[in-house]
């Protein structure tokens, strides 16, 4: 099994967790990564689904998911 790990805001992150967490799905963090996006936009940017239907982000709730 391949386990993606990944700095983002000063913490060590799996790609599961990260999907997670910001409700973009991990498929389109590792497109956009592979595209040479940096990990803080494929992580911040919403999807097009999220934008529609108002969820912008679920990353204020980074700072409580892990210590």
């Amino acid at each position: 099994m391949n386990r993606s790990i990944f700095t983002y805001s000063g913490q060590r992150w799996l790609l599961s967790e990260l999907a997670a967490v910001t409700g973009v799905p991990s498929t389109t963090i590792r497109k956009r990564l592979a595209r040479g996006w940096t990990v803080e936009q494929s992580v911040t940017t919403p999807t097009p689904k999220q934008r529609r239907t108002g969820i912008v982000s679920h990353l204020d709730t980074l700072k409580d998911a892990k210590p």
